[in-house]
């Protein structure tokens, strides 16, 4: 829902006790506002790393033990580096559909 509007307490300046951030001309809190508004980005930034290191560290780790797999992994990352990064991305976003965390995953397996 909305944030409550806190009308005594409008214009605070930065540092005031309970705003650290201040407040705006309508005394909402600028610092939770921008804690909501990060959300999505930590989201999809965590979320596309984690699953860079779950996938890439299995296949590191088998390219070093398995003799010749590491020859196979190259030339299947030379053919995804052939394909500019957002390209891919923006295609697996399509095909998997219009949500936060797809694009998380899009951005993570294209990472790989």
């Amino acid at each position: 829902g909305f944030a409550q509007t806190n009308f005594e307490v409008p214009f605070q300046v930065p540092g005031t006790v309970g705003y650290l951030f201040g407040t705006d001309d309508l005394g909402r809190d600028i610092l939770s506002r921008l804690v909501y508004g990060v959300r999505a980005s930590l989201q999809v930034g965590l979320l596309a790393v984690l699953l860079a290191v779950v996938v890439g560290t299995p296949l590191g780790l088998m390219a070093g033990y398995f003799r010749g797999l590491d020859a196979v992994i190259s030339r299947f990352t030379d053919v995804t580096l052939a394909f500019p990064f957002l390209i891919i991305a923006v295609g697996l976003a399509a095909i998997s559909g219009p949500s936060l965390t797809n694009a998380a995953m899009a951005l993570g397996i294209s990472q790989v």
